[in-house]
């Protein structure tokens, strides 16, 4: 889920600049070599304005970091070039060990929060871990307005299982890793988990998995400890306002 730091990105880019260079330079050595040669290369000519100056090397590579976090950042032409990335130690140990300068703001950093919680997270590559910042860290930053992440998430009363619905998605558990991942969010607990859940004249317990139109995909079966886990929440959904078409529900165990 983390996108890998990729130091070649920037040399590269060096690399083919200075070869570039090289190439123009051979081609006016070349030109000039045959201008001379064919006589045409006059005193008229030195005085004529000189060509514009070639541009600038791109600037070295710098590493950052917030005072409040030990995680490094590579930033590539001072923020203008390839996006900021965040190192792993491994990957820090390969470009030197550089120390980092300490800043208030990673160029392409992205603040943002849940649509069910008030909690501030940050990031700055795709893919990193969400830092959950505290309202001390928040104001190191300038407080900068929050982002909505698309996000949700939710928890039934006495549950341990934290569902995470984003957009018009259907909601899905979440393992812990993954909480981890989305800086360990706070759920929103209320009857929205038993709202996607329906219990049938038989006593199975089917939870909304899917947004197909078939029954397969649209409901998952919910074994007695995966009930338990959630909170042994009480299913108030129907398949009537669920737009659920289906004649039969797949099979317990599915």
């Amino acid at each position: 889920m983390i996108s890998m730091f990729t130091p070649s990105l920037n040399h590269a880019f060096t690399r083919g600049t200075r070869g570039a260079r090289r190439a123009r330079a051979a081609s006016a050595a070349a030109l000039a070599s045959g201008l001379i040669g064919a006589g045409l290369l006059g005193g008229a000519l030195l005085g004529a304005t000189p060509a514009a100056a070639t541009p600038a090397e791109p600037s070295a590579t710098t590493y950052v970091k917030y005072s409040f976090s030990d995680r490094v950042y590579a930033v590539h032409d001072g923020g203008s070039g390839a996006p900021s990335e965040w190192l792993s130690y491994s990957e820090w140990v390969a470009a030197g060990r550089p120390t980092p300068q300490v800043v208030t703001n990673v160029p392409g950093q992205t603040v943002e929060r849940d649509e069910t919680s008030a909690q501030v997270y940050l990031y700055v590559e795709a893919g990193e871990p969400r830092l959950h910042l505290t309202p001390q860290q928040w104001a190191t930053l300038g407080y900068p307005a929050p982002e909505l992440s698309g996000n949700k998430f939710y928890a039934a009363p006495g549950g341990k299982t934290v569902f995470n619905q984003f957009g018009y998605f259907a909601p899905a558990p979440i393992k812990f890793e993954d909480w981890v991942h989305y800086g360990g969010p706070q759920p929103k607990v209320d009857g929205t988990v038993a709202s996607w859940m329906i219990k049938t004249s038989a006593g199975n317990i089917y939870i909304q998995s899917g947004g197909g139109a078939d029954c397969e995909t649209r409901w998952k079966h919910v074994t007695y400890q995966e009930w338990v886990d959630m909170g042994t929440p009480n299913p108030t959904g129907t398949r009537s306002n669920s737009t659920d078409a289906c004649n039969a529900l797949p099979a317990p165990g599915r």
